[in-house]
This record gives structure tokens, C-alpha cells and sequence, in this order.
């Protein structure tokens, strides 16, 4: 049976990842998912991380590992505003909310292919992509090659807060079904999608699992909430029998 496993919300098929596999973590932040890939699978991470204090907190882990690479994500080679808000992750779109007030880095951007080809990566066993919203244009302006180079792909769409990108998501995803890959959104929301390439074929039997695995989480999820929210009110009602 196939192990299905998530780090930070990212999810991916455990047994298609070689021994030792070249791991490519854009959006790495604090280093959560790399370090993990590492620890569990003895992975070699090559990483891309924007804001600047928590590059500087990757390159001073100096693991034999982990190489991180200081660089905006974006279609082209050039330099980009970064926003670093107080209160989200970093990203290059504009305030979500009133009042946000931003620090503003001018950072130099990388294209994907760049990113791969400065590390000198032919082939990538898993990819994770967490990039605040920016995910569609890296991976839209991707050429198919590039595509190809990366056996699972694991995306967190940033559409609950952008959700005008929908149409957009649902374009990408439609060319990379087009390319070949199996597309699974374990989130029902975009939040948490798996590409698998072509080259690792998955079966009638190997697809209704996978789907399992997505609506087993999902019941899961909604369990919990519906568990969170009955707390309050069984806490106000036992208040209520006390005072009583």
C-alpha cells in the first residue's frame, strides 16, 4: 500500500521518492519541509527562500544538505519589490487587508529553469512550491521540459486569499493533465495539490486509492472542526449547570 505523506501541509507519495532524492523547496521560510525531508529521507534539498532574515537563518545552518539560493521566484531574470508584512508571509502582490503596512526589499528574481540549471538538476524526485500566490506564474511560464525534469510536484495554490485566481488554477492544472500528470487536490480548495508525472504511472486501482486517501483527510478535517466547534458551547453549557 501505497504512504501518502505530509509535511507543512504538503502532500506526496512517500514510496515514488528515490533513496537519497533531490528535493527542490521553493518558499522554504523557516525550513520546515526541508529539514524534514532531509531527516526522514536523507534527501538533498536545494531551496529558494525571499525574505531576508529567514535566507540568512537558512545559510547559517550551513548543513552539508541543504543549499539555499536567496531569490524571488518569478517569469523572468530581474529584480522585484518584496513586501514583508508583519502579520503573513512575504509576498510580492499588494495589501490583502486596510491598514497593512509593508517593509519593501528590491530582490533579484530567478526563473524556474535558472533555479534548476544554477544547481545543475537534471531530474528532481519531488518539488515543493509554497510561494504566496506567485506559484502561477513560475510554474505557467515553466516550458514543458522544465515541467517534465520533476517526477511529484506538490502546490499550495494561494487562491483562499487571491480568489480571483481560480479560473487561472483551474487552466494550469488542465495543462498539466495535458502534459501527462495526475493532478490530486487533497484540499478541495487548491490549497494542497499533487502533480505526478507521467512517468510514474498511476492505475485505476493506484487513482481510487489516492482518492481515498483525499476523502478519508477531508472527513478528518471536517470531523475536527465540527469537534472545535461543539467545544464552546459544551464549555458555556457545563459553566451554566455549575452556576445552576
Amino acid at each position: 500500500m501505497l504512504k501518502v505523506d505530509n509535511i507543512a501541509g504538503h502532500s506526496y507519495v512517500r514510496d515514488w521518492l528515490k533513496p537519497s532524492p533531490v528535493v527542490v523547496d521553493l518558499g522554504a521560510n523557516a525550513g520546515l519541509f526541508s529539514l524534514a525531508a532531509i531527516r526522514e529521507y536523507g534527501a538533498r534539498v536545494y531551496a529558494a527562500e525571499a525574505e531576508p532574515r529567514l535566507y540568512e537563518s537558512l545559510r547559517l545552518l550551513n548543513h552539508p544538505k541543504l543549499r539555499v539560493r536567496h531569490a524571488v521566484l518569478a517569469s523572468r531574470e530581474g529584480n522585484i519589490a518584496l513586501n514583508v508584512w508583519a502579520g503573513r508571509c512575504p509576498s510580492v502582490f499588494g495589501e490583502l487587508y486596510a491598514g497593512e503596512h509593508a517593509q519593501v526589499s528590491i530582490l533579484p528574481t530567478t526563473t524556474l529553469s535558472d533555479f534548476l540549471e544554477a544547481f545543475r538538476l537534471r531530474e528532481v524526485d519531488l518539488m515543493k512550491v509554497d510561494i504566496e500566490g506567485s506559484e502561477l506564474e513560475v510554474l505557467g511560464h515553466a516550458s514543458d521540459h522544465t515541467l517534465l525534469t520533476v517526477k511529484q510536484i506538490t502546490v499550495e495554490f494561494h487562491e483562499f486569499l487571491y480568489p480571483d485566481m481560480h479560473a487561472a488554477i483551474e487552466a494550469l492544472k488542465s495543462r498539466f493533465r495535458r502534459l501527462g500528470f495526475y493532478v490530486l487536490d487533497f484540499s478541495g480548495v487548491n490549497g494542497d495539490v499533487l502533480l505526478i508525472n507521467p512517468d510514474i504511472p498511476v492505475g485505476t486501482l493506484t487513482s481510487i486509492y489516492l482518492q481515498g486517501v483525499k476523502y478519508k483527510r477531508g472527513l478528518v478535517r471536517r470531523l475536527a472542526r465540527v469537534v472545535k466547534s461543539a467545544r464552546p458551547s459544551a464549555a458555556r453549557n457545563e459553566r451554566t449547570r455549575i452556576t445552576a
